[in-house]
């Protein structure tokens, strides 16, 4: 399903990587689910989960609002010391 999402995601804009996680709120845990990065899957299991962050983070961001993003500037994002990746 996620390889299927990636190629619709592709069709329709550039696409170097695409992250789908899960999120529990019960343990505030955001855990990956499917990651593709450089042309391939990755093995999810190397990605532990990490914490929802208050005010860093693309994901927690993405579930603090609710609201899809599109994240054009991730290597950027990625040196910014607030966030654990």
């Amino acid at each position: 399903i996620y390889a299927r999402l990636r190629d619709i995601v592709a069709r329709l804009m550039p696409l170097d990587g695409l992250i789908v996680s899960s999120f529990d709120p019960e343990d505030s845990m955001i855990r990956p689910e499917y990651i593709w990065s450089d042309g391939k899957s990755l093995d999810i299991s190397a990605f532990p989960p990490i914490r929802l962050s208050p005010d860093a983070g693309m994901q927690s961001e993405v579930i603090r609002t609710g609201q899809p993003r599109h994240f054009g500037d991730v290597a950027e994002r990625v040196r910014d010391p607030r966030g654990v990746f």
